[in-house]
């Protein structure tokens, strides 16, 4: 499958809410770094799954994501998307406009995520 299949299908499962179709873009055992909106790194599988939670467990949680680029050579994706977040949180819903940029590795023949920064879009 194509990196820009694999991209497409990898933010069809955050969206959707599937969990457990957005691990199999994970290893257990592969380095992970995700850079979250306010800065904070996350460097551990473990540590990613429990970060995603309040968005996976909660139905009005929202994910709308427009795909800027991709970029595929044999072993590495790059993707972009524009995303609009919404997660409900104690009483309120955090907004977020993002863009995000998504590394990826091919490991043997599945593209498994590496890298992800998130960068909060201000209006200038």
């Amino acid at each position: 499958m194509s990196f820009s299949q694999t991209f497409e299908e990898f933010l069809e499962e955050i969206r959707s809410h599937n969990m457990n179709g957005l691990l199999r873009f994970l290893k257990k055992n592969e380095s992970i770094r995700i850079l979250l909106p306010d800065g904070v790194p996350i460097t551990s599988y473990e540590k990613f799954v429990e970060s995603q939670k309040s968005y996976f467990e909660n139905p009005e949680a929202l994910f709308d994501y427009e795909i800027i680029s991709t970029t595929e050579s044999e072993c590495i994706g790059f993707g972009v998307c524009a995303a609009k977040v919404k997660v409900p949180m104690e009483n309120q819903i955090k907004k977020l406009d993002l863009q995000i940029c998504f590394l990826f590795k091919k490991i043997e023949d599945a593209w498994i995520l590496v890298f992800d920064q998130n960068s909060e879009l201000k209006k200038p």
